[in-house]
């Protein structure tokens, strides 16, 4: 015998074909989403090339105060120099994408 706890299932009734959104109220969605991740992507690339300026003048200021025999900051440096062209090398490839991605946008809205 159960516990006095009755458990019911109900079944949701199919979709008939007229409760479904008509394709093109879909395509306008799905557009303004892909618009909208764009317009993202975009605005995450400009932060990073805000953020690569601002590492890119340290490290001109960091030239211009390290001593010419200080081999150990050179060395730093370098490799700041190192990780700032690879972020700048990361944030091309960001942006070619970004470009790849509008131009499959317009000539699929065409």
């Amino acid at each position: 015998m159960t516990s006095g706890i009755i458990l019911s299932a109900m079944i949701a009734p199919a979709k008939m074909v007229g409760d479904w959104p008509d394709k093109g109220y879909l395509r306008v969605r799905a557009d303004r989403a892909i618009v909208a991740n764009l317009l993202a992507t975009n605005a995450v690339l400009q932060t990073q090339l805000a953020a690569l300026s601002i590492v890119r003048r340290s490290i001109r200021l960091g030239a211009v105060q390290i001593d010419e025999q200080d081999a150990n900051g050179w060395q730093r440096l370098g490799s700041c120099v190192g990780d700032y062209y690879r972020a700048h090398g990361r944030l091309q490839q960001g942006y070619q994408r970004l470009g790849r991605r509008l131009d499959r946008m317009l000539i699929a809205s065409v």
